[in-house]
């Protein structure tokens, strides 16, 4: 019996029409896909998901046949077509063969995830099930490191979910789902319980203190009151309080977050400077080839060439990536991935924007525009990082969930 016949079965049985119980089971799905990332149970999963689905393969093309669609699966034929052109193809296979189960889990998405209230309901659960470690990571936090929780809760290891920049992002994501829930859902319990799970996410974006993630989340919240309040004159006061308390935060960053009161470190951008510059100056070279896909392979051609400066002393000599995500298409792809990226994406923001604005005043704004802020915060994120680990698994499998609530 594999998994999926499993699921089937579980949702036949008479104990799964309780809402409670059908709550906990998908919860319980949910943690398996995202906390267990990396393990052969979340292969077995969306490998299930992907197999069931090709029967109804026909129910995924009203999906993709648009503009943004086609110019993504264009994204996945290119990498594939330019694998012979990879500095070292067999690692450029390796990794995309890895990485497979992504593109598998964004066609698998496009056909179970019909209509909205099912993509909806699935975005939920997956955000429960991460605010879940979370507050579980920060109960484990605060017991391990007690009075020196806000000063070494970043650096602490073993990580729960890879990286605490990984991590924070997480809560910042499930952050921005869980406050759709209040007004498309009536019910006081689950209003109730979305604000606690806003609270855990918001608390653990403090205690962990990653600026980056901080950053892009302030900025996305500053986006998100303009997408969601109705009105002019409610836009307008937004914008008035997000520039006071902007102003605020500014003044007392040291406050919010000690790590931003350290000079040498915002100067390099905790030493990003050193391989963005070296990332740039390597892509000069395949301008219009790039290297070929993967981390595997850039890490094999960073650790064989010389950087330009040495990095600071505080800073190991360890890059798995260029810590840019628009520098990473143009190490992988050259220019030609970089228009080609820039195209898709920008494509999938516009049909967002579109659906937003037709319903900037209505209840319609809710979905497509927690949507457009996901992808909006990850983007922003990818400006000084590279969404890597269990974000690069959300940036790919949100596209299938922005085509699905822009389908006409």
């Amino acid at each position: 019996m594999n998994s999926l016949t499993a699921l089937k079965t579980i949702t036949h049985t008479r104990f799964y029409r309780s809402p409670v119980l059908r709550t906990i089971v998908w919860i319980a799905v949910a943690f398996l896909i995202w906390y267990y990332s990396s393990k052969a149970i979340h292969d077995i999963l969306v490998w299930g998901a992907f197999a069931a689905a090709l029967p109804r393969a026909r129910r995924a093309w009203p999906v993709w046949s648009n503009g943004a669609g086609i110019a993504f699966l264009g994204v996945l034929l290119f990498t594939l077509v330019t694998l012979p052109l990879s500095v070292d193809w067999q690692d450029s296979a390796r990794d995309l063969l890895r990485l497979a189960r992504l593109p598998a889990g964004a066609f698998a998405i496009s056909v179970w995830l019909q209509p909205s209230g099912r993509l909806f309901a699935a975005l939920v659960y997956s955000a429960w099930a991460i605010t879940l470690v979370l507050a579980a990571d920060l109960i484990r936090l605060g017991w391990a490191l007690g009075d020196d929780l806000l000063s070494e809760a970043h650096a602490y290891e073993p990580f729960m979910l890879n990286h605490s920049n990984v991590s924070s992002m997480l809560a910042g994501l499930c952050f921005l789902v869980l406050a759709t829930i209040p007004p498309l859902r009536r019910k006081k319990g689950t209003r109730i319980a979305a604000a606690i799970g806003m609270l855990v996410c918001l608390a653990y974006l403090f205690v962990l203190a990653s600026r980056g993630p901080q950053i892009a989340f302030l900025i996305t919240l500053f986006v998100a009151g303009l997408l969601w309040t109705p009105g002019w004159r409610c836009r307008a006061a937004w914008v008035l309080t997000a520039l006071v308390a902007g102003s605020l935060a500014v003044w007392n960053m040291e406050r919010l977050n000690p790590r931003f009161d350290a000079p040498d470190e915002l100067t390099t951008f905790a030493g990003r400077t050193t391989v963005w510059e070296h990332t740039w100056e390597l892509a000069q070279q395949r301008p219009w080839r790039g290297y070929g896909f993967g981390k595997r392979l850039f890490e094999e051609v960073y650790e064989t060439t010389d950087p330009p400066t040495p990095p600071p002393p505080y800073q190991e000599v360890t890059y798995p990536h260029p810590h840019s995500y628009a520098l990473f298409v143009l190490f992988q792809h050259g220019w030609p991935g970089v228009m080609l990226y820039a195209c898709a994406w920008g494509l999938l923001a516009w049909r967002l924007l579109r659906v937003v604005w037709r319903h900037r005043n209505d209840a319609g704004r809710w979905l497509p525009g927690m949507v457009l802020l996901l992808l909006l915060y990850l983007h922003l994120y990818g400006l000084g990082d590279y969404p890597d680990n269990r974000l690069a698994i959300v940036l790919i499998w949100l596209v299938p969930v922005a085509l699905v609530v822009t389908k006409e």
